[in-house]
């Protein structure tokens, strides 16, 4: 039987240990400083590839709205064979 007492067995007993242990070594280090840094610059690098992909997404958005216009101008215009009106 490898039951220890209130249920546990040998195996269980060394995971809630370990648990225990790595949770409190976690807590430590988001409480440090190098952690508070580290997530500071992840931050702002995540800020600045937002800002740059909205810029870039604004030019592209830019250029698209100009060539459209350009072919828009471009075209003669013509009715298209469905458009047509048919007199009776």
């Amino acid at each position: 039987m490898n039951k220890l007492g209130f249920g546990f067995e040998k195996g269980n007993i060394g995971l809630f240990i370990g648990g225990a242990v790595f949770s409190l070594v976690a807590a430590n280090f988001l409480k440090s400083k190098s952690c508070k840094k580290l997530c500071v610059q992840t931050l702002a690098k995540g800020l600045g590839l937002k800002d740059d992909v909205e810029h870039r997404i604004a030019t592209i958005k830019e250029e698209a709205e100009d060539l459209y216009n350009e072919a828009k101008l471009s075209e003669p215009e013509h009715q298209c064979c469905c458009e047509s009106k048919v007199e009776a």
